[in-house]
């Protein structure tokens, strides 16, 4: 049994439809892997990289996409 006909089966036995019975689960959050010591995340495509203290993108290329993107949602 998956886990979605378990929480269906779960929530039929609360007398309670599938997503109302849901809506009163807390929320999961998914475990993110450990970072190794001194590595930064790009925050264009989250990879895992060395730099400088103010750096915030791992490469020229990630930082003129991020750039362009969030050009492209003011405009």
């Amino acid at each position: 049994m998956d886990n979605l006909a378990r929480n269906a089966m779960l929530a039929r036995q609360a007398g309670l439809s599938y997503g109302k019975w849901k809506a009163l689960q807390p929320a999961t959050v998914p475990i993110k892997e450990a970072e190794p010591e001194g590595l930064k995340v790009c925050l264009h495509c989250e990879k895992a990289f060395s730099g400088r203290n103010n750096q915030k993108y791992c490469s020229l290329e990630c930082r003129e996409k991020a750039y362009n993107k969030k050009r492209r949602k003011t405009v």
